[in-house]
C-alpha cells in the first residue's frame, strides 16, 4: 500500500510542477464565495453536497478521482480527453472502469456510498501534502494528529499557510477547466478545525453547518472508523481508534459554534438534521436566501423532486454505541453541553 501511494505521489508532484510552467495563469483564478459543509460525519453531508451540486449552472465540485489521481490541470485534461476518445467506442473504457469502481467499494456500500466518480470529502486533496486527517487512523503515532485536530490554534504558521496555499492551488487549478465564475463547493467534516483560516484565506467563504444528535453521529461515526481500519488492515486496535474518534469528535462538535459566534451571521448557516432530511427544498431555498445565491427555475424544479424523493430519507448506517462497548447515555452526556448551545443558536437563527 505504502509502495503504491509513494509512486502515485511521485506522478502527481511530477504534473503538479508541470502545470507552473505549461498553465501558469490559472493563478490569476479568483475563488468566489466558496461554499463548505463542515458538518460532522454521517449528519447526511454527503447527500446535502451532492443536492446542491445539482445547481451546475452555478457550483462545481470535485470528484474521488480527480482528487486521488488529477490534482493537476495536465491530467484532468488528459483524463478528461481519454473519455472523449473513449465516447467514439461506445464507452468501452468506461463501461468496464465502472463496473471495477463497483467491485472496489463494494465493502463501503453499506457505511459509506462511495465512487470514484463521484463526489467526496475534498480533504482528500491533503493526502498530496501528507495532512489528511484520515491518516491519524493509518499512522497513529505521528504527531500529525495534534497538529490537525488543533490546526487554528496551532502555532507553526509556516506548516499552516503550505497546506492552505496548496489547496487553494488545486480549487484554482479545479475552476480553471470546469468554470472560473463557478462557486466552489467543499465538503469535509475534516476542515471544522481550520475554519478560521479558510475564513481568512476567503474572506467572502460562506459555511454550512448539519447538526445531528450526538448519540447518532458519533456512534455511525465509530463504525465507519472501525471500519476502514478493516478495509485497509491497519491492524490499529479498536480501542484506540474509539478514542481517536471521540477526540476528534470532540473537536468538531465544539469548535464550530466558539467560531461562528465570532463571525458575521451572513457567513453561516446551521441545519438541523431532521429539518433537512424532511424538507430539503425549504432548507436550500432559505440557504440561497442567506448567502445571496441565485435561484434558478430549473433548480427549483429539481429541489421540489428532490422533496418529494427525500420524504422518505433515512440514513442506511445507523448503529448504536453499545455496539463499541459504550452507553447511548455517556455520549448524550459528553456532548450534551454543546448539542444544547447548537439547538439554542439554531433557535435564534430561525
Amino acid at each position: 500500500m505504502l509502495v503504491l501511494y509513494g509512486i502515485v505521489e511521485v506522478i502527481n508532484h511530477t504534473f503538479l510542477a508541470l502545470d507552473e510552467i505549461f498553465y501558469p495563469s490559472y493563478k490569476k483564478v479568483i475563488i468566489k464565495s466558496p461554499l463548505f459543509i463542515i458538518s460532522m460525519p454521517r449528519t447526511g453531508s454527503t447527500w446535502l453536497q451532492k443536492v446542491i451540486c445539482e445547481d451546475h449552472e452555478q457550483f462545481t465540485s470535485m470528484k474521488l478521482w480527480e482528487m486521488l489521481f488529477a490534482p493537476s490541470i495536465i491530467q484532468k485534461k488528459f483524463f478528461i480527453f481519454l473519455s472523449k476518445v473513449d465516447g467514439h467506442f461506445n464507452n468501452f473504457l468506461t463501461r468496464r472502469l465502472y463496473k471495477r469502481d463497483k467491485k472496489l467499494f463494494k465493502a463501503y456500500m453499506p457505511i459509506h456510498p462511495c465512487s470514484m466518480f463521484d463526489y467526496e470529502d475534498d480533504d482528500l486533496l491533503l493526502v498530496h501534502t501528507f495532512s489528511n486527517m484520515f491518516l491519524v487512523f493509518f499512522f497513529p503515532k505521528l504527531k500529525l494528529y495534534d497538529f490537525l485536530v488543533q490546526f487554528d490554534h496551532s502555532p507553526d504558521e509556516r506548516r499552516k499557510r503550505k497546506i492552505l496555499v496548496f489547496y487553494k492551488k488545486c480549487i484554482q487549478k479545479h475552476l480553471y477547466l470546469y468554470g472560473k465564475d463557478k462557486i466552489y463547493l467543499s465538503k469535509s467534516a475534516s476542515f471544522s478545525p481550520r475554519m478560521n483560516s479558510l475564513q481568512r484565506l476567503f474572506p467572502d467563504s460562506c459555511f454550512i453547518y448539519t447538526l445531528r444528535t450526538p448519540e447518532q453521529s458519533v456512534a455511525s461515526t465509530i463504525s465507519l472508523a472501525i471500519r476502514l481500519s478493516e478495509v485497509f488492515h491497519t491492524g490499529i486496535s479498536r480501542n484506540i481508534i474509539i478514542e481517536r474518534t471521540l477526540n476528534i469528535c470532540d473537536r468538531l462538535y465544539y469548535y464550530p459554534l466558539e467560531a461562528f459566534r465570532n463571525w458575521p451571521k451572513k457567513r453561516y448557516l446551521l441545519h438541523l438534521y431532521t429539518d433537512l432530511t424532511e424538507n430539503v427544498e425549504k432548507e436550500i431555498i432559505m440557504m440561497y436566501g442567506h448567502f445571496g445565491f441565485k435561484l434558478s427555475e430549473n433548480y427549483l424544479k429539481f429541489l421540489e423532486s428532490e422533496r418529494i424523493k427525500t420524504k422518505s430519507y433515512r440514513s442506511q448506517h445507523i448503529y448504536s454505541p453499545e455496539n463499541w462497548n459504550l452507553s447511548s447515555q455517556e455520549i448524550n452526556n459528553r456532548y450534551k453541553e454543546s448539542y444544547e448551545k447548537y439547538t439554542r443558536f439554531v433557535s435564534k437563527g430561525r
